[in-house]
């Protein structure tokens, strides 16, 4: 079994200032995934829940940052993740399946939905298949 986890995520882009030669936020940004999670993780106190979150949320920036190194490698410039804050969805609200009308959480990311093993792997899916 599992359970469906909102994922309300702050994330900033950390450009490289050449004054301070050192990486500054530019400004939060918010954003809502959706991770099917095993079901063990609902029982787990919020704390633990949110820094299991976070530990896929840091995978999947590394994956991002990996790729725009590849496509600008001139660019130093990288996405972090600062804070989230999930739940486990209810019953009622998994049924209204609110992945399908959140859209796109950036313009890099194609889909709100992540299925998510006890390993803290991840694949990401489309919403019609969460």
């Amino acid at each position: 079994m599992s359970n469906v986890l909102s994922v309300d995520l702050t994330d900033t882009l950390m450009a490289y200032d050449n004054n301070l030669e050192a990486h500054l936020p530019s400004g939060d940004r918010h954003s809502t995934y959706y991770f099917r999670v095993p079901s063990e993780w609902a029982s787990l106190p919020q704390a633990e829940l949110d820094n299991r979150a976070l530990a896929v949320m840091q995978k999947m920036y590394d994956a991002f940052n990996e790729h725009f190194r590849q496509v600008e490698p001139n660019d130093i410039s990288y996405l972090a993740p600062l804070a989230l804050s999930c739940h486990v969805l209810t019953a009622g609200e998994e049924r209204a399946k609110p992945w399908l009308a959140s859209g796109s959480p950036a313009v890099w990311e194609w889909t709100p939905c992540v299925v998510v093993t006890n390993a803290q792997t991840y694949t990401k899916v489309e919403p019609s298949e969460f």
